[in-house]
């Protein structure tokens, strides 16, 4: 199925505003996503991509331990509140964005990839399973930042006709809101996906 992104001139919001990877509140996310460029803005409109193979491997031997067989709650809230308010919600209102959400899927902290038997970290998630999101939050957002760390990223300027093809399942991205009074309009299609391999 063809998704159209078009953020218009006068849109404030963009798609893909926070780092994160593709459908992980489905029980089977994708494995992939493509997406081409239809029109660019003259300058900005990058998209950044993080290496989640490194984000896992650059933790302390005990952090591994820890996310060893941890799994996590996924859920879709946060997206449809941001659309609802049309604000990023902060910080600090985590309980409030998990009231909005219409699906939750439950996926492991670490995934085994399934072709190159690297494990890798999987976040932008709600909370970890068995605890509450007041709970979880101290340690999201420590591996939220390890996560997106600017050595871990790599930056992709679209021109007109551009086509990047990004691994759900080994990287975050996160799509740069930095070109007001433009418009960007992207196609994109996801590549099915399989369920994880148990670490």
């Amino acid at each position: 199925m063809l998704l159209v992104v078009d953020k218009k001139p006068d849109d404030k919001l963009n798609f893909g505003w926070e780092w994160h990877s593709d459908t992980t509140h489905l029980e089977v996310r994708s494995l992939g996503s493509i997406l081409v460029a239809k029109i660019v803005p003259p300058s900005g409109g990058y998209t950044l991509f993080a290496n989640q193979y490194m984000a896992y491997e650059w933790l302390s031997d005990g952090m591994k331990q820890m996310l060893e067989g941890l799994r996590a709650v996924h859920s879709n809230g946060r997206i449809l509140r941001t659309l609802a308010e049309g604000a990023t919600p902060p910080h600090g209102t985590e309980a409030a964005s998990a009231g909005w959400s219409e699906m939750w899927a439950t996926h492991p902290v670490v995934r085994t990839h399934p072709e190159t038997g690297r494990k890798a970290l999987l976040m932008h998630t709600e909370r970890f399973e068995d605890m509450t999101i007041e709970e979880s939050q101290p340690l999201l957002r420590f591996l939220y930042e390890r996560s997106t760390r600017p050595e871990l990223a790599c930056r992709f300027q679209w021109r007109v006709g551009s086509i990047a093809f990004w691994d759900n399942r080994s990287c975050q991205h996160l799509a740069l809101n930095d070109y007001p009074g433009h418009r960007r309009l992207m196609h994109r299609v996801q590549v099915k996906g399989t369920p994880p391999v148990l670490n």
